[in-house]
């Protein structure tokens, strides 16, 4: 899965490069157990998160997609954001709080 994972990193990030990311700032946070939140309100499913993506995606200009995973945040559960992202057509996607000591 880490190899799917990396894939789907470089594919988002590489497309996302090349367009412009006009329509502001979207941060996707995680938490402990795995739940995603948009801007601090959380998905209640992944319908919900698929849903939100295509309606961002669909945008004229895409917002700019924040990812702030957690040290502890499972693989599983970013793929599972990246793939829908994907899915959705969201392009500009990047990572932030990264460089952050233990």
């Amino acid at each position: 899965m880490k190899t799917a994972l990396a894939a789907l990193i470089i594919l988002c990030l590489m497309t996302g490069a090349q367009a412009g990311c006009r329509g502001g700032v979207v941060h996707l946070d995680f938490t402990k157990d795995g739940r995603v939140l948009w801007n601090g309100v959380a998905f209640r499913t992944d319908k919900e998160m698929a849903d939100r993506f295509a309606k961002a995606a669909s945008s004229k200009e895409q917002p700019e997609i924040h990812l702030g995973p957690q040290r502890d945040t499972e693989y599983k559960t970013m793929y599972r954001v990246l793939a829908a992202a994907q899915k959705a057509g969201l392009y500009c996607l990047g990572f932030t709080g990264l460089d952050q000591p233990n």
